[in-house]
């Protein structure tokens, strides 16, 4: 909430007017026209969509995957720290991060729709030898893979609607800005390749880390990680982790 608004304020400061308490409504690619749900009409040069994967610019993108990311806010007498679980979900991981009594419990899976997450989430705060209401939970999705950065020729997917979001850590929020920095430039510069080049650039760099996710989340990998190289290399393991999770975002 602070962050959203940070840059709230910086878009206002920079004399941009702002449309507050709006939504898309419908778009007519054809004329460049948006319509929201209050009625008014915009006529765009360009268009950049940055609402994430479940936006109104997901309706003009082919479906994806998606990882589910869930949380819980709280203020607790908690030492300053954070944990990374493994073995709460199948294809992800649980959290437990705290700083200065503000407590925030987590966990990701690769979203399937069989699951009930939120009995899932429970169980992982029982773990955790925690009594608390689950009425605050929050969840929202997380892109996998990077879908197409430009359509129509004006109209720009940035941040989590485009797809930049590592699908192994969901590190997003640098992805996300240097996505709309890169979207700014290209339209700047009348130069849309700039922007297909960049894309190009997170499509290689998730294979891999999407590569990755699906081999560690295998049995044999994680039995080898946590029963084995724990028990023999636990300090090594647990520093690249840190760097890996922690550190990257």
């Amino acid at each position: 909430m602070e962050l959203d608004h940070g840059f709230f304020k910086i878009a206002k400061a920079a004399g941009i007017e702002i449309a507050e308490h709006s939504a898309v409504s419908s778009i007519d690619v054809g004329e460049s026209l948006v319509k929201t749900i209050a009625g008014d009409y915009f006529r765009y040069e360009y268009l950049v969509f940055a609402d994430g994967t479940s936006g109104f610019g997901s309706k003009l993108q082919v479906p994806k995957n998606r990882n589910i990311a869930m949380q819980i806010l709280f203020q607790a007498d908690i030492e300053d720290k954070i944990d990374i679980h493994f073995g709460i979900s199948k294809r992800g991981y649980g959290w437990v991060s705290s700083y200065h009594g503000n407590v925030n419990i987590g966990l990701t899976d690769i979203y399937d729709r069989d699951i009930n997450y939120r009995d899932l989430f429970g169980e992982f705060v029982k773990t955790l030898g925690m009594d608390i209401p689950l009425d605050n939970l929050y969840a929202a999705f997380t892109p996998i893979g990077v879908g197409e950065p430009i359509i129509n020729k004006n109209i720009y997917y940035a941040g989590d609607a485009l797809g930049a979001c590592d699908p192994f850590t969901l590190s997003g929020l640098r992805y996300g800005l240097e996505s709309g920095r890169a979207a700014a430039h290209s339209i700047v510069e009348n130069k849309p390749e700039i922007y297909n080049l960049f894309a190009k650039s997170l499509k290689r760099r998730f294979f891999i880390t999407r590569s990755m996710q699906r081999a560690f989340y295998l049995e044999p990998i994680l039995f080898m990680v946590f029963n084995i190289g724990c028990r023999f290399f636990g300090r090594m393991i647990s520093s690249v982790f840190n760097n890996f999770f922690v550190n990257k975002k």
